[in-house]
């Protein structure tokens, strides 16, 4: 019997026994639980029941939402709160190729007044379809190329840990440390700088500043775990040589990223955010750029080295009564004042969005351009990416996307969503070289990708939940392009304990 064959069997078998319920940390809300690079609809109906029962609307451009406690075992004594739950996630995806997997997940976190953490632990069948270039509805499973082998056996399946913080809180200012997701931005297919889809980083430090209700300020530093996927792009002369079996091993370098955003409400109507990002690598550049307070782009002149990777932003969200149109643009390089190293690369968006009422939660449409060579660096160490992805525009860049939409919310638990999406996708991506492509004009460049792969895609999806521990999800995806028209087809199903379990231990 084939492999798979096995691993859904198995997979059943856990469904029948075990949960999946999200324990509703801040950060993984954000994203839906069945496609990693979309908005979830908790988010949604978030942002829109915030116009309607606040005088002020929450960030758009850095949205958290506010906690809960939904563990399926909780555990509580003076006033600290521990929850623990064990799931289960089956799932096919279909699109050129068909994909079959299962995915187990464990969660625990504890709460009190002062400090929060969160560990969740996945474990997946490594089955999976060659992922369409255009293709943009996917179960978040990281198996990463060039990474160590799946685990053998029964099947082959891999262990990771996506969200695994610690943060501490005081009234205006939280503190936080290890893996989990940031997302920068007002977009909603995905942000410029900092999209949070990609595969989470270790934070050594995630701080967040609240003044009053008109300022915010954030800033964090974090380490790269893919330094070995460079291996074949790199000629190192120092290496390891291990006596017993006369192996030798290229030692690499630690690669880091630091960011830093501010946010400023103007009134009930208009917020703005600038940020910076700098990805760099080495012990020379983590003192440069570890310090949050501080300006990215006068420590990279003071170092007299171009090893590091600017990136520059400023976003903007207007609210007029239901309606909200925002903006985003991106420098890339940060070159404005010099004429020497890496071009500028820019990137920008523009959107509209109506925050409706009953069923309709939001339509809404959207502009993405992102221009060549932006995410890469001379450097390649220092590519705004995380295991080959992008940290910012899901999607890479040379590419341009016309997006629409209209989200639903039904009774009985129903929710709907229509998208029709038009790409503009050249050659490019984030492993291009300016330097190795002979340094082209980029002042005179074509604006629209050349020899680019034009498509229309649309989506059709609906999400029900029959009972509160039963959510199943449906995508049905047309996919037109030259040449033919394709079908998409993702289905996903979690079950959940029936009934929450809740012990009180005795002061």
């Amino acid at each position: 019997m084939p492999k798979n064959s096995n691993c859904i069997k198995i997979c059943v078998l856990i469904l029948s026994l075990l949960c999946f319920s999200s324990t509703g940390d801040q950060n993984s809300f954000i994203f839906s639980r069945f496609n990693r690079f979309n908005l979830s609809t908790d988010a949604l109906l978030f942002a829109r029941s915030s116009l309607e029962d606040s005088t002020l609307s929450p960030w758009f451009s850095y949205l958290l939402l506010p906690v809960e406690e939904r563990g399926a075992f909780q555990f509580i004594a003076s006033g600290q709160r521990v929850g623990v739950d064990i799931g289960a996630v089956a799932g096919m995806e279909y699109l050129e190729s068909s994909n079959r997997f299962g995915a187990l997940s464990g969660k625990v976190f504890y709460r009190s007044k002062f400090l929060d953490a969160y560990i969740i632990t996945d474990v997946y069948s490594t089955e999976r379809r060659i992922n369409p270039e255009t293709q943009d509805i996917q179960f978040e499973r990281f198996i990463k190329e060039n990474a160590h082998e799946p685990i053998t056996g029964m099947f082959d399946f891999r262990v990771n840990l996506p969200v695994a913080f610690l943060e501490a809180k005081l009234k205006y200012l939280t503190l936080s440390i290890g893996k989990q997701k940031l997302r920068w931005g007002p977009g909603y297919k995905g942000t410029l700088g900092l999209s949070g889809t990609a595969y989470s980083p270790f934070y050594y430090y995630n701080l967040n500043l609240q003044f009053a209700d008109f300022f915010h300020a954030g800033a964090f530093l974090c380490g790269y775990d893919d330094e070995s996927i460079y291996s074949s792009e790199l000629e190192l002369k120092d290496t390891l040589k291990i006596k017993s079996t006369g192996r030798q091993i290229k030692t690499g370098f630690p690669r880091y990223g630091a960011g830093q955003r501010l946010d400023v409400r103007i009134g009930k109507h208009l917020q703005i955010g600038i940020y910076e990002l700098v990805d760099f690598f080495g012990a020379n550049e983590l003192t440069r750029f570890a310090n949050p307070l501080q300006i990215y782009y006068l420590s990279n002149e003071s170092s007299g080295t171009n090893n590091a990777n600017l990136l520059g932003g400023m976003d903007i969200n207007l609210i007029l009564g239901r309606f909200r149109i925002y903006g985003d643009f991106l420098n890339d390089d940060i070159t404005v004042f010099e004429h020497t190293g890496n071009p500028n690369k820019y990137a920008y968006q523009a959107g509209a969005v109506y925050y409706g009422r009953g069923m309709l939660v939001e339509s809404g449409v959207e502009y993405t351009h992102v221009s060549r060579y932006v995410y890469s660096h001379s450097k390649i160490l220092s590519r705004h990416g995380h295991w080959g992805e992008s940290m910012g525009w899901p999607w890479g860049n040379d590419m341009d996307l016309f997006h629409s939409r209209a989200v639903f919310a039904f009774p009985r638990n129903v929710y709907g969503k229509v998208e029709l999406n038009y790409w503009i996708r050249g050659k490019g991506g984030i492993e291009d070289d300016w330097y190795a492509d002979g340094k082209p004009d980029l002042d005179h460049a074509p604006y629209w990708p050349q020899f680019a792969d034009r498509r229309v895609t649309g989506i059709v999806g609906v999400e029900y939940k029959p009972l509160p521990w039963i959510n199943t999800a449906l995508f049905y995806e047309p996919v037109w392009k030259k040449g033919g028209f394709e079908n998409g087809i993702n289905f996903y199903l979690e079950v959940s304990v029936p009934g929450r379990f809740e012990y009180r231990v005795e002061e």
